[in-house]
């Protein structure tokens, strides 16, 4: 099988039926008495609607509103909290965490886990009912057009019953869904209303929390912010490199954030911020070396 026919056959199992992909995921455990207290004035999500077992997809931001870091965040039990996020970045939630948590009666913890993600429509049938004795932890990774969950521990085995696929066929089905990366979408310059996930990661009903100003108001105003992340669908038959560049109408108007083949479109595709001039809808160029093809832009998912 060559390595196109591997790809695809990842693509679609993860896609369409079940296939089980190793994730680069950081995790950090908070604990203790004034933990929930303290995360819910930090995160950007309601934490206090959160039940044990149950996930939540959040920011936590800088003061000035700007993204700290994306993370999922998991309640444990009454007093245990974990938050995980793409990998590399687990030390700087660590850090900014600590940063104002003062005499909060909280521990921080940077966990050395792994993390195992069992993607498809027939996932399902193979997530476990309890494992608790394991000490593998079953975290709920359905988010738009993606379905599964995630086995996250110490040691996870490889599942015998589940084809193991690509990561990078992962990451088109990332792309296809409009899930921004840190270090690729998101950074400390990032507002969060540009990433276009406010309907996953923030509620707008909570208290107060760190950011917060930022994030009321540009929502007061409409969400109108200098680009949006937006699809890009690319006619061609070579690899598009991160950073390669969007034109429309010979101006440019965005880079390519992150790139993959798309099985499904047998194109390739990719995220970039868009200004917000842009259509949602449109007809672009994108150009990177000697090289440039037709595309087209659109809204996430894609």
């Amino acid at each position: 099988m060559n390595l196109q026919n591997q790809f695809d056959k990842s693509y679609f199992a993860l896609k369409d039926d079940v296939g089980a992909v190793w994730i680069d995921r950081d995790f950090i455990k908070i604990s203790g008495k004034d933990s929930s207290i303290y995360l819910q004035g930090q995160l950007t999500q309601n934490i206090d609607l959160v039940k044990v077992g149950e996930s939540v997809l959040s920011f936590i931001l800088e003061p000035q509103g700007k993204v700290d870091a994306l993370v999922r965040v998991t309640k444990i039990d009454e007093q245990q909290w974990l938050l995980d996020t793409n990998k590399g970045f687990g030390q700087a939630v660590v850090d900014r965490l600590c940063k104002y948590k003062l005499r909060m009666k909280l521990q921080i913890e940077l966990l050395d886990w792994k993390c195992l993600g069992i993607r498809g429509p027939r996932s399902i049938e193979f997530k476990p009912t309890s494992n608790n004795e394991s000490k593998i932890y079953t975290l709920d990774s359905s988010l738009r057009t993606i379905e599964g969950f995630d086995l996250v521990g110490l040691e996870i085995p490889e599942p015998q019953n589940v084809a193991m696929c690509d990561p990078q066929a992962w990451d088109a089905l990332r792309i296809e869904a409009g899930i921004p990366y840190m270090g690729s979408e998101l950074n400390e310059k990032t507002i969060p209303a540009e990433a276009e996930i406010n309907d996953l990661a923030i509620s707008f009903t909570k208290g107060c929390y760190t950011g917060q100003e930022l994030v009321a108001r540009i929502d007061s105003r409409g969400n109108n912010v200098p680009k949006k992340l937006r699809g890009i669908i690319i006619d061609s038959s070579l690899e598009v490199p991160i950073g390669a560049v969007v034109n429309l109408e010979g101006e440019q108007v965005g880079t390519i954030s992150s790139s993959s083949y798309s099985s499904q479109k047998q194109k390739y595709i990719g995220l970039a911020y868009l200004k917000r001039n842009v259509p949602s809808v449109a007809e672009v160029v994108v150009t990177w070396d000697d090289e440039q093809a037709p595309a087209i832009s659109t809204t996430v998912p894609f």
